[in-house]
């Protein structure tokens, strides 16, 4: 599934969102540098069919296509282990779907002889619940199973290719590294970014503090229409607060309550 949006240029950078301006993009007659953000939808609920449903099937007589969190967080239907499991089958198959495409843009640009000129990025925003901490889909909450995301960078000509490091990482330091690994790395300190440069994977802090929120979920209930305001769904109205520091991860309530868990056993 492609996410439509129509080439935007500025004096020094070709900017292209959506996966089927690609190809436009890299016919385009520039010799400039160029930065495309491409945002793939799947994986994401609501799972409907998608081309590789057969291929994760496995019991295809369970009703799961009832997947509205609305319906979920009302309790107007409930997911018993087998039903989760066909959702994770569903979630999978849609992962596969995402990495065909990925791979698919890797090819072209291998074909053009850019790939190893191009820094790849493969990240997400959020992952996904399937019954952990009694919740589906990614809402309400900044537990492990929705903060916890890959994230992939390939760039040969100064990261080791296959080298894995565990380090904490954040999303907002996506940026100064981009900076970094592009030649820009003077521009980390005038433009007072937040982010960590994470271009030299053995300089990154295990024990670095991650600071996570989550703001007050108005666009959330607005979708639940006239329900929005109903008692079942007090417990999430609220904000959220977190930190994590090694294996320790506190989480913080503008409700008062308070989580704290150790996730190396939990």
């Amino acid at each position: 599934m492609w996410t439509p949006s129509v080439p935007a240029r500025t004096p020094n950078i070709i900017v292209v969102s959506g996966a089927e301006h690609f190809e436009a993009l890299l016919n385009a007659p520039s010799q400039r540098p160029f930065f495309a953000f491409i945002n793939l939808m799947e994986p994401h609920s609501p799972y409907v069919d998608g081309p590789h449903f057969d291929q994760f099937e496995t019991q295809p007589e369970l009703d799961v296509d009832r997947n509205d969190l609305q319906d979920f967080f009302m309790g107007r239907v409930q997911f018993g282990e087998d039903e989760l499991a066909r959702l994770r089958d569903r979630y999978d198959s849609e992962i596969l779907f995402a990495d065909e495409i990925v791979g698919q843009l890797i090819d072209e640009l291998e074909r053009r002889g850019l790939l190893d000129d191009t820094v790849l990025v493969v990240t997400s925003d959020h992952g996904e619940h399937f019954g952990e901490h009694d919740l589906v889909d990614h809402v309400f909450n900044i537990y492990e199973g929705n903060v916890r995301i890959p994230l992939m960078i390939r760039y040969p000509r100064i990261l080791a290719p296959g080298k894995v490091n565990d380090a904490p990482i954040q999303l907002h330091d996506i940026f100064p590294t981009l900076l970094s690994l592009t030649g820009n790395a003077e521009a980390i300190d005038s433009m007072r970014i937040q982010g960590q440069d994470a271009s030299d994977p053995d300089s990154l802090d295990a024990m670095r503090p991650l600071i996570l929120s989550y703001g007050y979920p108005l666009q959330v209930l607005q979708s639940f229409g006239e329900d929005h305001d109903a008692p079942r769904l007090a417990p999430y109205r609220r904000r959220l607060w977190g930190m994590r520091e090694g294996n320790m991860k506190i989480i913080l309530g503008d409700d008062g309550s308070v989580e704290v868990y150790d996730l190396g056993a939990d």
